[in-house]
């Protein structure tokens, strides 16, 4: 009786349970979400009309946020970075499976009072990575920056956030 129900139990779990159980999300608001799918693996998108955009594609070690303004500290693991020519004949960069040759602290300041316009294409930065390129949004985001700096644009742009700890 065991080895008939169990691959019916490993069916219904493998097909019936929705991907969003997976993970959590974390709103911000103004269409700003943290996704958490393990401790390692957590960024900032901007996610409208059912399309999910980059902000920050590190990983997410702390924030804060209130109405208008996100701030977030995340880390940076660089692999070594080789461009390489494709068949095609476009460019891209392959980063080799290895460990990292460092590991960067990086914080950054989003203000969500910024209207974002996915029609302008300055709204997006490209930036290398092992699949050739991806694109961030960058409207209302500072970053990356380092501590000093960072302490710096908090200042100036009058932002009362602080990481928890």
């Amino acid at each position: 009786m065991f080895i008939i129900i169990m691959p019916i139990i490993i069916v219904f779990i493998i097909f019936f349970i929705s991907i969003d159980d997976w993970y959590t999300i974390k709103k911000f608001g103004n269409n700003y979400e943290l996704v958490i799918v393990s401790r390692n693996n957590n960024e900032i998108e901007y996610r409208i009309h059912k399309k999910t955009y980059n902000v920050i594609r590190e990983s997410i070690l702390e924030y804060d946020f209130d109405k208008r303004w996100i701030i977030a500290k995340s880390k940076k693991y660089n692999y070594p970075m080789e461009l390489m020519l494709s068949d095609d004949g476009n460019y891209y960069y392959y980063a080799r499976p290895s460990k990292p040759d460092s590991v960067t602290i990086n914080y950054w300041i989003i203000d969500k009072s910024i209207p974002i316009n996915l029609n302008d294409s300055n709204t997006f930065e490209r930036i290398p990575d092992e699949d050739g390129f991806y694109e961030i949004v960058k409207s209302g985001l500072a970053g990356p920056l380092d501590s000093l700096s960072f302490i710096k644009e908090l200042e100036k742009r009058k932002v009362d956030l602080k990481f928890s700890n």
